[in-house]
């Protein structure tokens, strides 16, 4: 396949076939795939069939070895590595500036950009809530997104504006120099005046709020919880934060995976305090 996969595609949407791509790596050894020719089919990208041999340039590009290659799917990186080599997808141009609007996704997440910037300016960006999704967004939606921030009004009691917008955290409303985030059944693009001033009225919350309690950890003694951060959902305990990852979700999580999460986590910090101290 001589077309390179960043010009075979201009959508995110990626199937990998069964096996996924490590699976020849893994039984038949990576000699013969990396002298080339190896034209097994391992994903398709809008109907255009993938061959081994296609991905494995692309990594080589990544300076991974073979040992690499092989703990991929232990290592969380398929996602990233197939995110990377598939160009951005074009929604449609943008009014204001006559450039293309463009899905794009980062190390926190997909989001939008308009146009490419110059040396001197950099191209206008906004990050996607996590109550849209990306595949679904049309251009009257991403234009909405790229005019934000919106004033919704003024607060009846202060008189000051208040306004609306998705910064590094998320959505938000600003009145007075202060923000507040939007809860999840808030969306951004309708969100009103009368309940921007209800969210500004409630009491702010230090952290993440508790979004499930799942029991006593059996040797920390300490609650284990659930919670959604700047980096997706975790659980905590204590001073111990676990991420979670792959298919789980903070409802299908239950106390024993909890724990199993807790207790690896734990592991890993135990072991880097170790490699400090030997490097010290």
């Amino acid at each position: 396949m001589a077309t390179s996969i960043g010009k075979l595609s201009k959508s995110f949407f990626v199937k990998l076939l069964v096996g996924i791509i490590i699976l020849p790596f893994v039984f038949w050894g990576m000699g013969d795939v990396f002298r080339g020719g190896n034209q097994n089919v391992i994903a398709t990208i809008d109907s255009k069939k993938v061959s081994t041999q296609e991905f494995v340039n692309h990594l080589r590009r990544l300076n991974l070895n073979e040992e690499q290659i092989k703990n991929l799917p232990k290592t969380n990186l398929m996602e990233k590595i197939l995110s990377e080599y598939i160009g951005p997808k074009e929604i449609g141009i943008y009014p204001e500036t006559g450039e293309m609007i463009t899905l794009r996704k980062g190390p926190y997440g997909f989001y939008m950009q308009v146009g490419e910037g110059t040396k001197e300016k950099k191209p206008k960006r906004v990050s996607i809530p996590k109550n849209f999704e990306p595949d679904e967004i049309g251009l009257n939606t991403a234009i909405q997104l790229m005019g934000l921030p919106r004033k919704l009004g003024f607060h009846p009691e202060t008189n000051k504006t208040v306004s609306a917008g998705i910064g590094m955290y998320g959505p938000y409303i600003l009145h007075d120099k202060k923000y507040k985030a939007l809860e999840k059944t808030d969306n951004i693009l309708d969100i009103e005046l009368e309940r921007a001033i209800e969210l500004i009225a409630k009491p702010t919350q230090r952290g993440n709020a508790t979004l499930k309690t799942f029991g006593e950890h059996p040797t920390e003694k300490k609650n284990i919880t659930a919670h959604d951060g700047k980096f997706g959902p975790y659980v905590k305990c204590g001073k111990i934060n676990a991420s979670i990852l792959g298919d789980q979700t903070i409802d299908s999580l239950k106390l024993e995976d909890a724990i199993r999460l807790i207790d690896e986590r734990k592991t890993k910090m135990g072991s880097k305090k170790k490699k400090k101290k030997v490097k010290n």
